[in-house]
């Protein structure tokens, strides 16, 4: 009885442990050598990705929108690996600087992504079934960057689903907005039509004053992995 009880204790304990990880501080930095959203090289986006929309993400006045897929780093704390992504925040600048002279970056912390950054639970799931099927291909060409980075605008931005109306908006009367809003579109309805089903885990990492971004999530041990775990221990130890 003595043992079980002290299994348990330590299963509880895991689980606890297992859920305060769930938040971890993570080094973000400019990866160095893209372009800008006007294709001049030295910016934090994607060579090859970076554009202008025209449109509001504010629900003003329509202007240039700069676009593209962000080439940056993130260290987890094993060493920096690539972070290519897109932006949360239309109208945040970020804090670290592009081709910067340090190799540190900011610390930002990683966090789910209904924990207040303009998602409900069916918007975050339509951009994980996104993640799956373009995030790799959106890399390809500027107008499928601009495409995948206005469909996360319009979830962050508005409580609704309109590329055309509210806070963020694309305007289709100027010739390559209206490509990218057809790419948009199409991704979209593949998403709401059960033609695009699986998802990839994501968590955004976010910064209070920068601009926050997108991650694939990486797995936590689950509970009942570490439930066999420890049990398994106070076997091996009763044996001893």
């Amino acid at each position: 009885m003595k043992n079980l009880l002290i299994g348990a204790t330590a299963i509880i304990a895991l689980a606890t442990v297992s859920a305060s990880v769930q938040a971890s501080p993570v080094q973000v930095r400019d990866a160095v050598g893209g372009e800008f959203a006007s294709g001049y090289p030295g910016g934090p986006l994607l060579t090859g990705t970076g554009s202008q929309l025209i449109g509001s993400t504010t629900n003003g006045g329509d202007s240039p929108l700069y676009v593209g897929t962000f080439d940056l780093e993130a260290d987890y704390g094993s060493g920096f690996t690539p972070l290519i992504t897109y932006c949360i925040e239309p109208n945040q600048n970020f804090l670290f600087g592009y081709n910067p002279p340090d190799s540190v970056g900011i610390q930002y912390q990683t966090d789910p992504l209904l924990n207040g950054h303009g998602f409900t639970a069916a918007e975050a799931d339509k951009l994980q079934i996104l993640w799956y099927y373009e995030w790799a291909d959106s890399q390809t060409s500027a107008t499928k960057a601009a495409a995948f980075q206005a469909l996360v605008w319009e979830w962050t931005q508005d409580n609704s689903f309109d590329l055309l109306t509210g806070n963020m908006r694309l305007q289709p009367a100027d010739a390559y907005t209206g490509q990218v809003l057809a790419i948009a579109l199409g991704w979209y309805g593949n998403i709401t039509s059960g033609a695009w089903t699986n998802s990839t885990n994501l968590l955004a990492i976010t910064h209070p004053d920068s601009q926050d971004y997108l991650a694939v999530a990486v797995p936590a041990p689950s509970v009942a992995m570490m439930m066999l775990g420890g049990l398994g221990l106070f076997g091996r130890r009763r044996r001893a």
